[in-house]
């Protein structure tokens, strides 16, 4: 967390970071869920579904 200076008041602060994945997840799936194949794509996009759903927990934790 990062306090904000005296223009926001002493009790400001701003959280910043990834919380999880939860809505990249969701709508990667339904990306790939579509019809159609791009070869160019399909495979990157699986193993990257397949490593954020594989890492959210531990984000998750850490938060």
């Amino acid at each position: 967390m990062l306090k904000l200076g005296t223009k926001l008041g002493a009790n400001a602060w701003y959280h910043f970071g990834i919380v999880d994945f939860d809505g990249v997840i969701d709508e990667l799936e339904k990306a790939v869920a579509l019809p159609g194949v791009v070869p160019e794509v399909d495979a990157q996009a699986a193993r990257l579904l397949a490593t954020l759903c594989e890492v959210n927990p531990t984000l998750k934790a850490l938060t």
